[in-house]
């Protein structure tokens, strides 16, 4: 509303400058007024301010960014003429040079540094990345196939579903998150197998059911969890097990068939045709 009064706007961003100047968003109003207006110099001064204050804030990095555009952009293309070539140290170096940095610029070094196979350095950029802009998709999907590929236990789960979080409909991040999970339940499910050859159900059972609690949309555990209650003599309890997993998923076959089997031994002989008919049917 004062951009038509040239002067009614300089006192009224200046006094609000004057009130609080290392307030930021005053700081980069005022900026992009003289900027706008054409005082380069004091728009110049003030971003050059904003910017020692505020290092990482995404409006001053932009605006810093704005005022060093050229300089940037000759960087940027020498960096990826480095890339062109193969050479990523030299594109790292120049990259580094950027001043400011945003999340790309720290996505750029991150992705040289996993081209050199350097998956620390990589993770520490593509971390960042995410810190400058938490929105950034790329670098959460990035980093979870990353943390995936070193053996990380729980942080690509973590980072994936944030990537999901952003973009729900990603095919590759929908993808990824299957791969993770499923490598949690085959771990989860070798632990239990280990403690279940020893003949200790008491403590494949805990595994499992710690599973559960993080996964209760998961049928194998259930299945594998009826199959432990069998051979700790527990027939209702599996029973129970295998119901379960056909709740979560009616296309357990196995889970049909280990409950037609048990159902028959308790004299359900309803039950278990019933049972053994949708397995032969989801087999044939």
């Amino acid at each position: 509303m004062l951009l038509n009064d040239k002067n009614g706007a300089e006192r009224f961003y200046t006094l609000a400058y004057t009130k609080n100047n290392k307030d930021k968003t005053v700081l980069v109003a005022l900026y992009k007024f003289y900027e706008l207006v054409g005082t380069q110099d004091l728009a110049e001064r003030l971003v050059n301010e904003a910017y020692k204050l505020y290092p990482n804030d995404q409006n001053v990095v932009k605006a810093y960014a704005n005022l060093n555009k050229t300089e940037i952009d000759k960087k940027n293309s020498l960096a990826l003429d480095y890339i062109s070539k193969k050479q990523y140290k030299l594109a790292i170096e120049t990259y580094l040079q950027v001043e400011p940095k945003d999340d790309g610029i720290y996505f750029s070094i991150a992705n040289c540094y996993n081209m050199l196979d350097d998956t620390k350095s990589a993770i520490k950029y593509f971390k960042k990345a995410i810190e400058f802009n938490p929105k950034n998709f790329e670098a959460h999907y990035s980093m979870a196939i990353l943390n995936y590929k070193k053996g990380d236990v729980n942080s690509p789960e973590e980072t994936v579903k944030k990537a999901l979080e952003i973009d729900n409909k990603n095919p590759n991040a929908i993808v990824l998150s299957k791969t993770i999970i499923q490598a949690q339940i085959d771990r989860i499910l070798n632990e239990a197998y280990v403690y279940h050859e020893k003949e200790d159900y008491k403590k494949a059972d805990e595994v499992l059911s710690a599973g559960l609690k993080k996964y209760p949309r998961e049928s194998q555990l259930y299945y594998y969890k009826g199959l432990n209650k069998e051979a700790m003599g527990d027939i209702l309890g599996a029973i129970q097990e295998y119901r379960l997993a056909i709740k979560v998923d009616s296309n357990c076959s196995i889970a049909y068939y280990s409950l037609a089997l048990l159902l028959e031994k308790v004299d359900n002989k309803k039950g278990a045709l019933e049972a053994f008919e949708t397995y032969l049917s989801h087999n044939t």
